[in-house]
């Protein structure tokens, strides 16, 4: 399962009453209340992820592709 925690795509590796993260190779717990974190994120707010193209190791041409297509265009 993936989450957004301000604005970056991470892993959720475990929850309970919080949940634990992990991005760039670190992984961070952060409470569900935490209002710059979003779990399961729609498509149109993955695609405004600040890193999306290293996400998917994408190039900014096919890292604008991947966002077009995620916003529906």
């Amino acid at each position: 399962m993936k989450a957004l925690y301000n604005n970056h795509i991470c892993d959720v590796v475990e929850t309970n009453s919080e949940v634990t993260l992990a991005d760039d190779g670190r992984e961070f717990t952060v409470p569900f209340g935490d209002e710059r974190l979003v779990v399961d994120p729609t498509d149109d707010r993955v695609a405004n992820a600040d890193n999306l193209g290293l996400w998917y190791e994408l190039d900014d041409e096919d890292a604008e592709n991947l966002r077009a297509m995620l916003r529906g265009g």
